[in-house]
């Protein structure tokens, strides 16, 4: 794309608003869902579902991706406290240390975004960062029986 810093303001705009709207509309369906099949359940599906929106951007796929990426991330961001205390007897703290990790994975998210934007080897991060979110989300999904 060849926009102008106005053009490129307004697309980030929309896309950012867009996302607002996801975690505005998408979590209530979550909770609908998560009552009704378990929030194990719709949580590994919401981690499968944001890993294909990855695997959709790495395939130059970048607005079906990024709804893919938006939907999942809205419905992700609701069930992840629950599911955290799902099979913990201290429930409180296991709120307390998802929120932490969440909160230091938004900033370090934030800080390599910078670096990656600043180097020349965005497609080889992004492919990285991808693989071990993968790597990660079979691990979650083995250790719940889910595969």
């Amino acid at each position: 794309y060849n926009l102008n810093p106005a053009e490129l303001t307004s697309l980030v705009a929309i896309w950012l608003g867009f996302r607002r709207v996801c975690f505005i509309v998408f979590p209530l369906l979550a909770g609908i869902l998560s009552d009704k099949y378990g929030i194990d359940k719709i949580f590994n599906h919401s981690l499968a579902f944001i890993g294909a929106g990855l695997i959709l951007l790495l395939m130059n796929w970048t607005y079906p991706g990024l709804i893919m990426i938006f939907i999942f991330n809205g419905i992700n961001s609701t069930v992840t406290a629950g599911n955290a205390v799902l099979h913990q007897t201290d429930k409180i703290r296991s709120i307390a240390v998802n929120a932490t990790f969440r909160d230091v994975g938004t900033a370090a998210g934030t800080l390599a975004g910078g670096v990656v934007l600043s180097s020349g080897l965005h497609f080889e991060i992004f492919i990285l960062a991808t693989f071990i979110l993968f790597a990660a989300t079979v691990v979650k999904f083995k250790q719940s029986k889910f595969i």
